[in-house]
C-alpha cells in the first residue's frame, strides 16, 4: 500500500487534517506519518524528521508527501536528498493541504498505485472548484467584495486588484 507523510508547521494541524481522513477510510488504512514542528515544539518544519517519516511511510509501493505552506515545501525537497535508499518512490504533490490528504489517505486504502494516489491529491480541490463554479463565487475588488460579473462589467481589465476566474478552466 502506498504510504502517506504529512508535513506540516504545526502538530495540531496535521494530526486533525489526518483523523479527518482517517473516518472516512473503512478497512486497513495506509502507514501515515507526520513530519510537523521542530524538535523544540515550535512551529515550523525540519528536513531530517521529513526523510525519517518517508522511510518509515515506505511500504515498498512509494510514498505521497504533502505540505501545508512555503518552507514545508522547501523542507521536503531537502528531505529527499536525505534518504538513506535512494529508491523509495516519492512524489511531493502540490495538493491543497487537508483536500490532499483526505483524497490521498482514501485513495491509498483503496489500493491505487502510486501515481494514481499522487493525481488524486493533487485533483482534490476541483470538486470544491466546481461546486463553487456553480455558486457564483464572489471576486475581492480592492476593499469590497462583488459577483464576478460586476467586476468584470465595471473593472477595467488592467486593475491589478481585480481577480476573476478564468473561463477556460
Amino acid at each position: 500500500m502506498v504510504g502517506v507523510v504529512v508535513v506540516s508547521h504545526s502538530p495540531d494541524l496535521a494530526r486533525a487534517a489526518v483523523n479527518l481522513a482517517l473516518q472516512m477510510v473503512h478497512g486497513p488504512a495506509p502507514h501515515i506519518e507526520i513530519a510537523a514542528g521542530t524538535s523544540d515544539d515550535r512551529l515550523g518544519t525540519d528536513p531530517t524528521a521529513v526523510a525519517q517519516a518517508i522511510v518509515a511511510a515506505d511500504a515498498g509501493d512509494g510514498v505521497v508527501v504533502i505540505m501545508d505552506l512555503g518552507s514545508a515545501v522547501l523542507s521536503a525537497e531537502l528531505a529527499l536528498e536525505f534518504l538513506p535508499e535512494p529508491g523509495i518512490k516519492t512524489r511531493l504533490v502540490p495538493a491543497a493541504f487537508v483536500e490532499g490528504i483526505f483524497a490521498a489517505v482514501i485513495s491509498a486504502a483503496g489500493g491505487a498505485q502510486l501515481d494514481a494516489v499522487a493525481r488524486d491529491a493533487t485533483e482534490a480541490l476541483h470538486a470544491k472548484a466546481a461546486q463553487l463554479e456553480q455558486a457564483q463565487p464572489l471576486v475581492r475588488t480592492d476593499d469590497s467584495i462583488t459577483p464576478p460579473a460586476a467586476v468584470v462589467a465595471k473593472a477595467p481589465s488592467s486593475t491589478p486588484t481585480a481577480f476573476t476566474r478564468d473561463p477556460q478552466r
